[in-house]
C-alpha cells in the first residue's frame, strides 16, 4: 500500500495489529506499533488500545502499565484490557483495584470487564459484591458473564450458587452448560454432572471438548 504512495492512517494500522493479535504474531504486531510510533503518526485511542492489548495478552505488563498511565484519555476498552492482563498474569489484586478505580472515574463496565474481573476474584465476599454489581448493570443474562460467574462460584466450592445462576438462564447455551457441568465435576459430584450432561443432550446441545 505504502509502496504505491498511499499513506495508511492509525485506524488502518490498528486493524492490522488486531489481525496479528488474532494470529498470536507478537513480533509482527510490535514492528507495526514501533513503525507508527517512530514515524510521526497521530495515535488515536483505538490504536493505543490495540497496542496495549498486545502487551497485556503476551505478558508484557510493565509496558502495558506504562502505556496505560500515559494515555490522555481512556475508555472502557482501555480499562478492561489492562484488567484482563492482570487477570491472566495472576495479579488479581491489581485487577480488582483497577476495577474500583474505574468506577471512581465514572466508567461504566461492560460484559468483558466483568468476565475478566470475575476471574480475578480472590474471595467469596468480593464475588458476591461483583455479582450484585453486574445485576445492577443488567449484565447477568450475558452468556460470557454467566459462564464466568458459574466458574468462579465453582472455584469457591459454592455449587448451589453456581446452579442458581444456571437455573436463571432463560435460553440455553452450550458455553453455560459446559460451565455448570464442569462446576459439579470440579467439586467431585460426578452424579450431578452426569445428570446435567444428559439434560444438555436432551435439550439438543452438542457436547464440546471442554464439556467432555
Amino acid at each position: 500500500m505504502e509502496t504505491q504512495g498511499l499513506r495508511a492512517d492509525c485506524l488502518t494500522y490498528a486493524e492490522l495489529i488486531k489481525c496479528y493479535i488474532a494470529r498470536n504474531a507478537i513480533k509482527e504486531g510490535m514492528i507495526v506499533a514501533k513503525h507508527v510510533c517512530s514515524n510521526g503518526y497521530e495515535r488515536g485511542l483505538f490504536f493505543i488500545n490495540n497496542v496495549m492489548n498486545i502487551y497485556a495478552k503476551f505478558g508484557m505488563l510493565g509496558d502495558a502499565e506504562k502505556l496505560f498511565a500515559e494515555m490522555p484519555e481512556r475508555n472502557v476498552v482501555s480499562w478492561t484490557t489492562m484488567k484482563s492482563g492482570y487477570s491472566k498474569g495472576e495479579m488479581g489484586w491489581k485487577a480488582l483495584g483497577l476495577f474500583v478505580l474505574m468506577g471512581r472515574y465514572g466508567v461504566r463496565p461492560n460484559m468483558y470487564t466483568y468476565s475478566s474481573v470475575l476471574r480475578a476474584c480472590d474471595g467469596f465476599r468480593i464475588l458476591r459484591q461483583l455479582h450484585c454489581g453486574l445485576v445492577k448493570y443488567g449484565l447477568e443474562s450475558n452468556i460470557f458473564v454467566r459462564s464466568a460467574l458459574i466458574d468462579v462460584y465453582a472455584k469457591w466450592c459454592e455449587v448451589s450458587d453456581a446452579l442458581g445462576v444456571f437455573d436463571e438462564m432463560r435460553t440455553g447455551d452450550s458455553i453455560v452448560w459446559s460451565s455448570i457441568i464442569g462446576a459439579f465435576a470440579q467439586n467431585n459430584d460426578g452424579d450431578k454432572a452426569l445428570n446435567l450432561f444428559k439434560r444438555m443432550k436432551r435439550a439438543g446441545f452438542v457436547a464440546h471438548q471442554t464439556t467432555l
